[in-house]
């Protein structure tokens, strides 16, 4: 977590420049689990909207695909009072925390699933008695070779 009161700001990727801050507004710089930013901003955007009204913040999101470098994190760029900053950072961190739908409840059915497609290849070697020989041509089921002579 950075917090960035008054003074220059670093850049941040993906997030308009907030207006300069009011005397005791503080910035809040996070990383968003790409999971978690779809809780974070809700359905149309109404949570985000809501969670501002409430705490009286302006809050950035980078762009969906926009990551901070090297990770697949976003950035959040929180601007109000500590007060406010703190209630956000509360909400996003509560956010962060729950497990991912996907996560939470894997589909142990698929996992143990027999492969049952065969790959027409093996069933050519299969149904000419292939693999291991019983079969027409050379020993173990390969093609004939240059200069293999079948009698």
């Amino acid at each position: 977590m950075v917090v960035v009161g008054g003074g220059p700001r670093s850049p941040c990727p993906g997030a308009d420049d907030p207006a300069p801050p009011d005397e005791g507004e503080y910035f809040l710089k996070v990383l968003i689990p790409s999971y978690a930013a779809g809780s974070i901003i809700g359905k149309g955007g109404q949570t985000i909207v809501q969670l501002q009204k409430e705490t009286g913040a302006t809050i950035k999101l980078s762009k969906s695909k926009d990551f901070y470098p090297g990770t697949t994190e976003r950035v959040c760029l929180v601007q109000g009072t500590a007060e406010a900053l703190g209630a956000v950072h509360s909400f996003i961190a509560e956010k962060v925390r729950e497990i991912p739908q996907a996560a939470a409840k894997p589909d142990p059915v698929g996992i143990l699933q027999p492969q049952t497609t065969m790959n027409p290849d093996r069933a050519k070697q299969v149904g000419r008695g292939g693999v291991g020989g019983g079969g027409q041509g050379p020993p173990g089921g390969a093609a004939p070779a240059r200069g293999y002579l079948q009698g």
